[in-house]
């Protein structure tokens, strides 16, 4: 396959119920997932496979599937497990393809290319590739146009404990460093290190030193001639101040409510003030000149004091606000009238929230109510002292609640007072009565059969009468349902009650086999053996079951295509199994027609490439007469072949014959050749009983070495001349002298030149006609 995706990586989440979550990319084995499981506070859990989950679809591009292990109900399943590893709501399932830094492919030399193998082990290199950038992708590192001198240190473990990563002046990482070194109270004309730590102690600020210098001067630092050279940690001062005040805000606070309580009482002073001042407005509006330019004063100051006043109270909002007037941060103890609420309220500042001072309107309006309940009435009391009737009252909270649904029919009661008295002089009939309650309820529903069954009082004597025989049929009331709703069939029944007597007659079912009214036909099962019996008028007789197994079948026959469902068919005690068509047909076994009879001894099957096998003899040539031993090969010599008669390899001698042959039969199995090198596999001939490796025979073959071409171009080409080295290889693997070959033969080359091992040009030479 190509590699087009980068995705080697799936995150899914988890609802406590689904049990399988896929994956889209190619994987080779189960363990090449791994499966992590991320919970909301960022614990991550890396999963076992087949203990926790299982993997489908290695192999496959597409992907597959992770099955987590869950009680499926069937211990079968691959995805079994008692324990429920099902990834729950709030949970994040992330799949990862995790490959082995290995590589296992190996190729033989000489093999045939395995290009799924191959193409195999680029993808495996490809994934793993993926999977490194998937890591750096995830790693802190420098942007391109960024220099870094060093990302390495030397540091030992020991020596880097409780240090941190840091940049130095250089700009690279360092491991030395730590937080910083506390050196107490910051004095003059002392020698500080780069992030030693100091405390001012006119401001009570913490500070870090960014530069190493010998101190001079004096405090605060932040007026220092050297303050460049130290960092503020902590501001104490602000601290301190915001601290105050916080509780100065919360004095404001509390006097606040005071005010408030107290302006209450002040209003209502006022208005009777109000009325005084109305006759002392006179002589005021002369004070008013005098006290203008007091004004003017106090009112300077009162802006002053109002600016500080509104960073502690922020006056009326509609709604809890999050900075203060100024945009600043909020203070510990501010205050705010909240509009929507109708409270005032305080900020705490450890808690960063707000809180009200005094009850909301709807807080106050129970509070009043509670109130109203206490004086002038003092209900809480009564109904406090009567606690364990509320108690009791509570534990049947549901019958006062039927009873208050039941109000009406109270009420009817009420006026019929009269006649509940007559009832209650009645008592016991009534209990009575109640006691039967369920049949009165019936009796009422069939109220118009009542006024029928008065009608016939006569008749309802007589069945008095026979009640026993009534009682009889009522217990039998479902039967006698069943008959009506089949009172067709009944009749039916009763119109053939001959036969079904007949039938009765004839079939029974004993224990044993019947020994009274038998009759030739009669039909029992007997319990004792589990058998179906005919009676043949003299003796029961069983009567066989059908066949059970298809060796209980004499003559089978198959109704469809037999499928053995992956199973072989063997046969028992070493014995044959035959397979014989009838008549004219033929045994066909996979597309393969073979012969309806035997062929010769020696004899071979071949097909005619459309499915016919058939019997043919294999051709051992012609045998070849002896030749001299040659002492060289002239020009136009092409091929040594071995002469079985002479015990030697003979050349033979032709020119610009054609290689090319007819295709012929399959050769005998001769003696084993030297090693060459690998060609195509042909058809395997059957053995002969002594196979001809004569020069002269067609399929007879040699190796020859010659230093040049011989003219023959590719394989299977026409031979032009040229001069053959006198040394080539015989069936044992040694160089003979030269030999002489018959002429007048087809030759064909097989495969190029070899040219390896510094040796002249080999080729494999074989007689084709």
């Amino acid at each position: 396959m190509t590699v087009s995706s980068l995705t080697n990586k799936v995150t899914l989440n988890g609802n406590g119920t689904n049990h399988s979550f896929a994956y889209g990319f190619k994987i080779f084995a189960d363990a090449d997932l791994s499966v992590i499981i991320r919970s909301s506070d960022g614990t991550e859990t890396t999963k076992t496979l087949n203990t926790h989950y299982v993997v489908t679809g290695a192999g496959n591009d597409s992907g597959g599937n992770v099955l987590f292990k869950y009680n499926t109900g069937d211990t079968s399943d691959a995805h079994y497990s008692a324990t429920d590893n099902r990834p729950q709501t709030g949970e994040s399932v992330i799949i990862k393809r995790v490959m082995s830094l290995t590589q296992g492919t190996d190729y033989v030399a000489n093999d045939p290319f395995a290009a799924e193998s191959h193409e195999d082990a680029l993808d495996r290199l490809t994934f793993i590739v993926q999977q490194q950038q998937e890591e750096i992708d995830r790693a802190i590192k420098a942007s391109v146009t960024n220099t870094i001198t060093t990302t390495e240190f030397a540091v030992s473990a020991s020596d880097r404990a409780n240090k941190f990563f840091a940049f130095d002046s250089s700009g690279d990482l360092v491991v030395s460093q730590e937080i910083g070194t506390f050196r107490g109270n910051w004095a003059a004309s002392t020698s500080y290190a780069q992030r030693d730590i100091v405390k001012d102690t006119s401001t009570n600020n913490i500070f870090i030193v960014n530069t190493a210098h010998t101190s001079s001067g004096s405090q605060p630092l932040t007026t220092n001639a050297d303050s460049a050279k130290y960092d503020l940690l902590v501001d104490a001062a602000s601290a301190t101040t915001s601290a105050t005040n916080a509780s100065s805000a919360q004095t404001a606070a509390e006097t606040a409510k005071t005010a408030a309580e107290t302006a209450q009482t002040a209003a209502e002073t006022a208005q009777t003030a109000a009325e005084t001042a109305e006759t002392n407005a006179e002589t005021a509006e002369t004070n008013a000149e005098t006290a203008k330019t007091a004004a003017e004063t106090a009112k300077t100051a009162a802006e002053t004091a109002l600016d500080d006043f509104t960073d502690i109270f922020l006056g009326s909002k509609s709604s809890d606000p999050t900075v203060d007037n100024d945009g600043n941060a909020l203070i510990d103890g501010a205050l705010v009238f909240n509009t929507t609420d109708n409270v005032l309220k305080v900020y705490d500042l450890g808690n960063t929230q707000w809180l009200a001072t005094v009850p909301s309107s709807s807080d106050q309006t129970k509070i009043n109510t509670v109130a109203g309940q206490i004086s002038p009435t003092n209900n809480v009391s009564t109904v406090a002292g009567i606690s364990s009737d509320i108690s009791t009252v509570a534990g049947i909270s549901s019958d006062v609640t039927t009873v208050a649904a039941d109000g009406t029919d109270i009420g009817t009661v009420a006026g019929i007072s009269s006649d509940v008295t007559s009832v209650a002089g009645v008592s016991s009939n009534v209990t009575t009565v109640a006691g039967v309650s369920s049949d009165v309820t019936t009796v009422a529903g069939i109220s118009a059969n009542v006024t029928t069954v008065a009608g016939v009082s006569a008749n309802v004597t007589t069945v008095a009468g026979v009640s026993s025989d009534v009682t009889t049929v009522a217990g039998i009331s479902a039967n006698v349902t069943t008959a009506a709703t089949n009172d067709a069939n009944i009749t039916t029944v009763a119109s053939n009650i001959t036969g079904v007597n007949s039938f009765a007659e004839r079939y029974r079912v004993e224990a044993s086999d019947p020994t009274t009214s038998l009759d030739a036909g009669d039909l029992a099962f007997v319990t004792g053996s589990s058998t179906l019996k005919y009676y043949d008028g003299s003796a029961w007789q069983g009567i066989a079951p059908g066949i059970t197994s298809v060796s209980a079948d004499s003559s089978p026959s198959l109704g469809g295509n037999l499928d053995v469902a992956g199973n072989s068919i063997v046969s028992a005690s070493n014995g044959n199994i035959s397979i014989t068509p009838n008549g004219t047909g033929s045994v066909i076994i996979d597309g393969l027609s073979h012969p309806q009879s035997d062929g010769s001894a020696g004899q071979f099957l071949k097909t005619d490439g459309a499915g016919q096998l058939s019997f043919d003899t294999v051709d051992t040539g012609a045998s070849l007469t002896a030749f001299s031993t040659e002492t060289s090969f002239e020009g136009a010599d092409l091929v040594a072949v071995y002469d079985t008669s002479a015990s030697a390899w003979v050349k033979g001698t032709i020119t610009n014959a054609a290689l090319q042959g007819p295709a012929g039969a399959d050769g005998a199995v001769g003696p084993t050749g030297p090693t060459g090198p690998t060609g195509p596999t042909g058809p395997t001939g059957p053995s002969g009983s002594s196979a001809s490796t004569s020069a002269g025979a067609v399929g007879a073959y040699a190796f020859v070495h010659h230093s040049g071409s011989i003219g023959m171009g590719t394989a299977g080409g026409t031979y032009s001349g040229s001069t053959l080295q006198t040394k080539f290889s015989n069936a044992s693997g040694s160089r003979p002298n030269n030999q002489s070959v018959p002429t007048g033969g087809t030759y064909r080359r097989m495969g190029n030149p070899n040219t390896s091992n510094n040796e002249s040009r080999t080729s494999l030479v074989v007689r084709t006609a």
